[in-house]
């Protein structure tokens, strides 16, 4: 009889260790899974704000390329008033010229 509740002892404390294995397990499980999770979470989060500084940066590069056409534009349109101004210059003085002849 005691040999009996013996193996009926040893059973159950199987089965609560086993159980308790089980468990733990789960929650090893449960963690991982979760710093998986947020570990995804974070690198989606990384690659959108990679992608939006690039499109900022595309942006910033887009618009300082405008910048510098419009600044090489109004360059030479002040470099050709210049030049019609001293062509008016001239001819102006050669007008005066002729007159006094």
């Amino acid at each position: 009889k005691e040999l009996a509740l013996s193996g009926i002892l040893e059973t159950l404390e199987q089965a609560i260790k086993d159980y308790e294995d089980q468990k733990k397990q789960e929650r090893e499980a449960a963690e991982k899974a979760r710093k998986e999770r947020d570990d995804a979470v974070k690198a989606a989060s990384a690659a959108a704000q990679k992608a939006e500084r690039e499109k900022l940066e595309a942006r910033r590069r887009a618009a300082q390329e405008r910048k510098e056409k419009l600044d090489q534009a109004a360059r030479q349109a002040q470099e050709e008033a210049r030049e019609l101004a001293r062509k008016k210059r001239e001819a102006k003085e050669e007008a005066e010229e002729k007159a006094k002849l």
